[in-house]
């Protein structure tokens, strides 16, 4: 089957879904012990040999902490639908960004899935973004082309731009993340940062 058609929607709103990514980057609290403090010691004993460790999945796989799900995707999906479809967007919000006048051209073929390009406004500078999902392939591939030049934020003033070339592959978020090859380069100006996302960001991203 082949779908095809004009999509057009006013003001997008995705703050809530990055509020909570962003909340994955912040430091657990510290937990009280998982032993009170008793005369059996026995039963002291006990509680501690039950109780997982810090860096363990109920399932003790030691999954925890990390960013990127290992769950393989459905890419065999992409393979019985082709799409050419075309979407605009007035408005597209996000935590820290806000994007104007947005225009993305969608395919899908043969399981290949292009967004080749998807260009927006933001601020004064201009946002032009490309990706290519090989999914006809194993592992499948991606691709990850992204230009921005001043953009700004609405958090934290100033501008930036942005130069990214990606190249990577697996069948999950955290093998392709994982396997990231390319640049990723970042030119601030006048911007104050309440904290260093990107540490905590590359502290997972190396865990993957």
């Amino acid at each position: 089957p082949l779908l095809t058609g004009d999509f057009h929607l006013g003001h997008v709103s995705t703050e809530n879904y990055f509020l909570f990514v962003e909340s994955a980057f912040e430091e657990p609290p510290e937990e009280a012990s998982a032993v009170e403090t008793s005369s059996d010691a026995s039963s002291a004993e006990a509680s501690v040999q039950d109780a997982p460790t810090a860096t363990e999945t109920p399932s003790g796989e030691g999954k925890a902490g990390r960013i990127f799900p290992d769950d393989t995707l459905p890419f065999g999906v992409l393979q019985h639908l082709d799409v050419n479809i075309e979407i605009t967007a007035d408005e597209i919000a996000t935590h820290h960004v806000m994007y104007y006048a947005a225009k993305a051209q969608i395919t899908l073929e043969d399981g290949v899935l292009n967004v080749d390009p998807f260009r927006a406004s933001v601020g004064q500078g201009a946002f032009l973004a490309k990706l290519q999902l090989d999914a006809s392939r194993e592992p499948a591939e991606m691709s990850v082309d992204v230009n921005l030049d001043n953009g700004t934020t609405r958090r934290f003033g100033g501008t930036y731009s942005l130069d990214v070339d990606l190249d990577g592959t697996g069948n999950s978020i955290a093998e392709i993340m994982a396997g990231l090859d390319g640049q990723f380069i970042v030119d601030v100006r006048d911007l104050e940062l309440e904290k260093s996302a990107m540490t905590q960001f590359g502290r997972s991203l190396s865990d993957s």
